[in-house]
C-alpha cells in the first residue's frame, strides 16, 4: 500500500516542469492534489498557482509564525516575497 504524501504548508519549493521550472515559490495549501503556490509577485495570494505535487520540490520550510499566518490567512504578498528573498539567499550559502 503506497500512501500519497502531501508536502507542508509553508515549504519554500522549486518547480520542476513547466515554463516555470526553477522558480522559488511558497506552498500555501492543497486542493484535488494540487499544490497552491504564490510568489507575492506573478502569483499572489489572491490567484495562487495550482501545480501537481509531483512537480515540486520542497528546499526548506518558513519559520513558524510564517507558517502560522499562512493558515490563518493573514499573509501578504510583500511578506512572501520577503520570506523567498531569505530562503534564497540560505540556499545560495
Amino acid at each position: 500500500m503506497s500512501e500519497n504524501i502531501y508536502p507542508s504548508v509553508g515549504g519554500v519549493c522549486v518547480s520542476l516542469t513547466g515554463h516555470d521550472a526553477g522558480m522559488l515559490f511558497i506552498l500555501i495549501g492543497m486542493r484535488n492534489d494540487k499544490a497552491l503556490l504564490v510568489n507575492g509577485k506573478q502569483r499572489k495570494i489572491s490567484n495562487p498557482k495550482t501545480k501537481n505535487y509531483k512537480h515540486i520540490s520542497i528546499l526548506s520550510m518558513l519559520p513558524d509564525c510564517s507558517v502560522e499566518r499562512i493558515k490563518v490567512g493573514s499573509i501578504k504578498d510583500n511578506e512572501i516575497i520577503h520570506q523567498l528573498k531569505i530562503a534564497k539567499r540560505e540556499l545560495l550559502k
